[in-house]
């Protein structure tokens, strides 16, 4: 009887460490495969959301948007994309960072379908808004994810930069081919469609590697010298990309000034895409915590430096060659932005430099819709540059700069 419970003893302790060993063998994929579902779920939107979102400034001004109307329009789907950063950064410090990426979702989807519905500017621009912000309140739960699920950062975010370069060439070439046969409206109710698909996946496949919580409603956060000035890199970043990359004036200029078709448009930043994502799955993964900050002053130089030169000699190699910085830039921020803070603050942090960035730099659309007034349509493109030079001297000033950055939380 003895020897049969010790038999008994010594195969329950050996199932117990079967299991446990099972446990930590199937933990490793889960937790490094974060990265990828995040790729492919972003890259997939992405590729949606870009079969017509460089129509959009066309689309409203057939509608009966004037230009300044549009240039607003932008300023505020930005501003309400960088405000939503905020709230998603301390709540999913507080809640966790799978479901502040997938309950937004369902806002995005609700947003996309109003506006697929309607024909009136204003209501369109107030769905895709509920989207914007949906989408920002998710953003540094997916970095942040990201950040602690992945031990490369440079790879981890190059990959997904690059599903998203890819998205972005693909979407506007099925774009192109969709647009005859269902119309801009009929776009946006797929996109609609695709953000369910997306929300499925995470949910099955998404798994939770961090399990710091904050009680608090924030978390206390030191601002060093360096968080301050890499805020204020971010802010004249984000004013650079509204007026240049992320604004109207690229679609309009293609429009109005090289009569360009909804499916040329469309086309053209196919080609100029493909070309970024080709680009960045050769370079993107040497960026790395050391050379973020020269990758990232060099990259917002040249990409706005060949926009300019483009907007005065419309040449399309010289738009092309502009699309790969876009992509070093981002992947350089990136890098950047996950050094700050530890597992029970980052999303915070992010969400804070993110957010105040965004919004002060959200407006510069409205600055580009005055300045094509005065200046004529090179204008955006023109003070693009002058955004970027600033920039890189204040990206520069990082290197300088010794790292103090010591959180505490509540």
């Amino acid at each position: 009887m003895d020897s049969l419970r010790r038999r008994d003893g010594i195969k329950s302790n050996a199932n117990s460490k079967l299991l446990k060993l099972r446990g930590t063998v199937m933990k490793l994929p889960l937790r490094g495969r974060n990265g990828d579902v995040m790729a492919l779920t972003i890259g997939f939107l992405i590729f949606a959301f870009y079969t017509w979102l460089y129509l959009l400034p066309v689309y409203l001004k057939q509608l009966g948007f004037s230009d300044a109307d549009v240039g607003k329009t932008f300023s505020l789907l930005l501003f309400l994309w960088n405000g939503g950063k905020l709230f998603g950064g301390f709540l999913a410090d507080r809640f966790g960072r799978k479901p502040l990426i997938i309950f937004p979702g369902f806002m995005s989807f609700v947003g996309l379908t109003l506006a697929s519905l309607v024909h009136s500017p204003w209501l369109i621009v107030l769905g895709i808004s509920m989207d914007y912000f949906a989408s920002g309140v998710q953003s540094p739960a997916m970095l942040a994810i990201i950040a602690e699920s992945e031990s490369e950062l440079g790879k981890a975010y190059g990959r997904m930069e690059a599903a998203v370069a890819l998205g972005i060439a693909v979407g506007p070439f099925f774009g192109a081919w969709l647009y005859d046969l269902i119309g801009i409206q009929g776009l946006i109710r797929l996109t609609a469609f695709a953000v369910l698909i997306a929300l499925c996946i995470r949910s099955a496949l998404l798994v939770e590697v961090n399990t710091k919580r904050h009680k608090a409603i924030l978390p206390k956060i030191k601002l060093t010298k360096e968080i301050l000035i890499f805020t204020l890199a971010l802010t004249l970043m984000s004013a650079t990309f509204s007026i240049t990359i992320y604004g109207p004036y690229l679609s309009i200029y293609e429009r109005e000034v090289l009569r360009f078709s909804e499916r040329a448009i469309n086309l053209s930043f196919f080609v100029g895409n493909t070309f970024a994502a080709l680009a960045g799955l050769g370079l993107a993964h040497y960026i790395t915590q050391g050379n973020y900050r020269l990758v990232w002053a060099t990259a917002m130089v040249f990409l706005t430096g060949l926009l300019a030169l483009w907007s005065h000699l419309p040449l399309m190699p010289i738009f092309i060659l502009s699309f790969p910085f876009s992509q070093f830039a981002h992947v350089s921020f990136m890098v950047g932005m996950s050094t700050f803070g530890d597992d029970s603050t980052r999303g915070t942090l992010i969400g804070l430099m993110s957010s105040v960035s965004g919004m002060l730099g959200s407006f510069s659309p409205s600055l580009g819709a005055y300045l094509m007034k005065r200046m004529g349509y090179t204008g955006p493109f023109d003070a693009g540059l002058v955004m970027a030079l600033l920039t890189a001297v204040v990206i520069l000033k990082l290197n300088g700069i010794k790292r103090q950055f010591e959180p505490s939380a509540t």
